[in-house]
């Protein structure tokens, strides 16, 4: 069931991630960042009344306000980076969120994935590796140099590392309140402060103007779909699996890349993908 939860959850973000680049041709990606989080709050919000309230509120509350700054911080980098690279040459360094996660989650959590669980992750995390090469690149360090070229892929790095922390913060959100409580609490929450910070810069009406397009509704209402399948999965298997097969999303986005907005190295892209769909195959067997 996780699993099938947690494809679910990639499809949903990597549907978002097309859907907020399209939009970024004419709205600016802070914005869009915005939008993601404010049209996604009223599919998501309903939850906190499904769900079981903090056990331990001074806790629950203190990781919000831990998570909260960094959550903000992540969703601008990532919408400026799918803004300025193809998705096909920043998605893919979100792989490396599980990676990460085998640490943070083993420091915050204590959990540790065994050997069938770390060998998923790093199969997920080299063909992700591929995938970031660029044509005419050549050599087994060309992905390193098309990282040193993309703005996008630097800032999407530093998105994959925020999340291997948060991801495990929310997770123990979870896990002293519910699934339902977390997601509707937490989207609502760092909804009021995006819109905080965003509005220091020309005031909180400038961004109301968000709700009348259309394709951020799409935005919100395809995120509101990925926080939903997101907190119930994590909370059924350790973090690092279910963030692994969370970030096959990046075979969804580099569909969209190549199909939508016509990105190159079809051949390259379908190999590193059978890479980590074998890596989503050994995670499925390790639980």
């Amino acid at each position: 069931m996780w699993m099938i939860l947690a494809l679910a959850c990639a499809l949903s973000i990597a549907s978002s991630d097309a859907l907020a680049k399209v939009a970024m041709r004419r709205i600016p990606s802070r914005h869009v960042a915005f939008a993601r989080f404010a049209c996604s709050a009223p599919f998501v919000a309903p939850l906190l009344f499904l769900g079981s309230a903090p056990s331990d509120p001074a806790l629950f509350y203190g990781l919000v306000a831990l998570a909260t700054p960094v959550e903000i911080a992540a969703i601008l980098l990532y919408m400026r980076a799918i803004h300025l690279s193809p998705l096909s040459l920043t998605l893919p360094f979100m792989a490396f969120t599980p990676a990460f996660i085998l640490v943070t989650g083993r420091l915050i959590l204590g959990e540790a994935p065994g050997p069938a669980g770390m060998l998923g992750v790093l199969l997920i995390t080299c063909g992700a590796y591929a995938l970031s090469a660029r044509s005419g690149d050549r050599g087994l360090l060309a992905p390193i140099r098309s990282f040193a070229r993309e703005p996008g892929s630097k800032r999407m790095l530093v998105v994959a590392a925020i999340y291997s922390v948060t991801a495990v913060l929310g997770k123990r959100m979870i896990q002293i309140s519910s699934p339902l409580f977390t997601a509707g609490f937490y989207c609502v929450f760092t909804t009021l402060a995006l819109w905080f910070v965003l509005s220091l810069d020309g005031g909180p009406r400038r961004l109301l103007y968000v709700f009348r397009e259309k394709i951020l509704w799409a935005v919100g209402l395809t995120q509101a779909g990925m926080v939903i399948t997101h907190v119930i999965a994590i909370n059924m298997v350790p973090a690092a699996y279910m963030m692994a097969v969370k970030r096959t999303s990046l075979l969804f986005g580099v569909f969209y890349g190549v199909t939508l907005f016509h990105e190159g190295m079809a051949g390259l892209r379908i190999a590193a993908s059978i890479v980590m769909l074998a890596g989503v195959f050994v995670l499925a067997l390790a639980t």
